[in-house]
């Protein structure tokens, strides 16, 4: 539901600095992620694979001390351009409502 919203996102906001990339951390290979973007005619937003959990992990001990928990899937963290985590959101979130639309005017902001 999250990710063709995120891909228009992208696209409206091109000119701009939003940066806006997923992370997968299913263990399958390269071609099973991009088979699901594909899919959902995802063109705009970058997917990065972490299957080893080095960026995000749901490993209670963080092994790898990876900087984004998670606390559930999926999950949204909210970066501020100067790298700053200023927030989370577990669940798919509706990014075309009014709130989501604040918030990333916020962020453009910070």
């Amino acid at each position: 539901m999250e990710m063709p919203i995120l891909d228009r996102l992208v696209q409206q906001h091109r000119r701009s600095e939003l940066a806006i990339v997923a992370v997968s951390v299913d263990p399958a290979a390269r071609a099973v992620v991009e088979r699901f973007a594909d899919e959902l005619s995802i063109r705009n937003v970058n997917i990065y694979r972490d299957p080893n959990g080095y960026v995000a992990s749901s490993d209670a001990e963080n092994k790898r001390k990876a900087p984004f928990a998670l606390y559930g899937m999926p999950i949204t963290y909210a970066v501020t351009a100067r790298g700053w985590v200023i927030g989370y959101m577990p669940g798919a979130a509706d990014w075309e409502s009014a709130d989501g639309e604040r918030l990333i005017e916020f962020l453009h902001r910070a």
